[in-house]
């Protein structure tokens, strides 16, 4: 099948399903370019005389762990290569035929997951949490949430458990905390969903997935022998977001 039919196909799942898989799309050589900046950007958040070169970069240790850094907000603003993945020509590929041509990055972060660390889990949620309805618009269209597995992905490393077609009802989930704590299934129990109807992301270093704004989704712990790092972009058609960094030209 040529890369049309792979659009049609992805574009498909992202609609009908709330999520979708891109195999292989980043090479080996690309990870170990990631698995540097990786390295830089942990060294970045230790230095107590390190300067962010913007404010939205922020260092976040786990909470129940203050040496594990589990996330990093913009490091795109902080690294030139963890940028030039950000606006990479085959992201374009794989977005413009969900949001059009011109495009923003609406969100941008590094997750990241040593093994045994506590305080890592992120509860079951909705990225449309984070959105500002004066500036963010049309989530159902406008929104795609983008993640490159840079270390192998399964449940046991703390991998994303995806609830499929979670999406179609919309904004459901307003007010409940994220970060850290436990997978918050309750959540699910008051949406209608099952946890067992919850598939995982099984990624290989280089493998991208996307999902919606609305997709319910989460992760536990990483239980693995390696550490689970995935860099995450959100991207919006710029008609509906009035912020964020440009992408794409």
């Amino acid at each position: 099948m040529g890369q049309h039919g792979k659009q049609l196909r992805h574009v498909q799942e992202f609609l009908n399903v709330g999520y979708s898989v891109l195999r292989g799309l980043f090479s080996e050589e690309d990870i170990d370019k990631l698995k540097t900046s990786r390295a830089e950007i942990e060294a970045k958040a230790r230095d107590p005389n390190y300067t962010a070169p913007d404010p939205r970069i922020r260092f976040r240790f786990a909470p129940d762990d203050p040496t594990h850094l589990s996330l990093v907000d913009w490091p795109c603003l902080a690294d030139p290569v963890l940028d030039s993945f950000r606006i990479d020509a085959r992201l374009f590929d794989v977005l413009s035929p969900i949001l059009g041509p011109d495009i923003v990055t609406a969100r941008n972060a590094f997750f990241l997951k040593s093994p045994g660390a506590s305080g890592t889990t992120i509860g079951f949620h909705q990225d449309a949490q984070w959105g500002n309805p004066s500036v963010h618009r049309n989530l159902a269209r406008s929104y795609v949430q983008c993640g490159l597995a840079v270390d192998p992905h399964s449940r046991a490393a703390g991998g994303v458990q995806i609830i499929p077609r979670s999406h179609r009802a919309g904004f459901a989930i307003t007010d409940k905390p994220v970060l850290g704590g436990d997978l918050h299934t309750s959540i699910l129990d008051e949406l209608g969903l099952k946890q067992a109807d919850a598939i995982d992301l099984e990624l290989a270093p280089g493998d991208v997935a996307i999902w919606s704004a609305y997709t319910v989704h989460g992760s536990g712990p990483n239980r693995s022998a390696h550490p689970r790092a995935f860099y995450v972009s959100g991207y919006m058609s710029s008609a509906d977001c009035d912020e964020g960094e440009r992408a794409f030209g």
